[in-house]
């Protein structure tokens, strides 16, 4: 990890959602210029609906969250984004069914 500049990532690159169950992706970031601050998470899903979350940063200015994939959750790429003052970093997971 690139400790001066932000970013934000999922544990995974992609995840299985079975039959019954749904999966936890774990997301975490790093925005080094906002230590104990607050930074939105947004994730979109592929058919465009957007979940958000409001997190507080650490005072190194980092920040971890689980999101939770429902087992009826569309299959596809999904793109979470962390938006903070001073700007926005993005990632992307693709869930499939297993």
């Amino acid at each position: 990890m690139n400790q001066t500049s932000a970013h934000v990532e999922t544990d995974k690159p992609y995840y299985q959602i079975g039959m019954q169950q749904g999966t936890i992706v774990y997301i975490h970031g790093l925005v080094p210029t906002l230590p104990n601050g607050t930074v939105t998470v947004s994730v979109k899903s592929p058919y465009g609906m957007y979940k958000t979350l409001t997190v507080h940063t650490d005072r190194s200015g980092s920040f971890s969250l689980p999101y939770i994939v429902d087992v009826n959750a569309p299959i596809g790429t999904y793109v979470v984004t962390a938006d903070y003052k001073g700007g926005e970093v993005s990632v992307s997971f693709y869930v499939m069914r297993g």
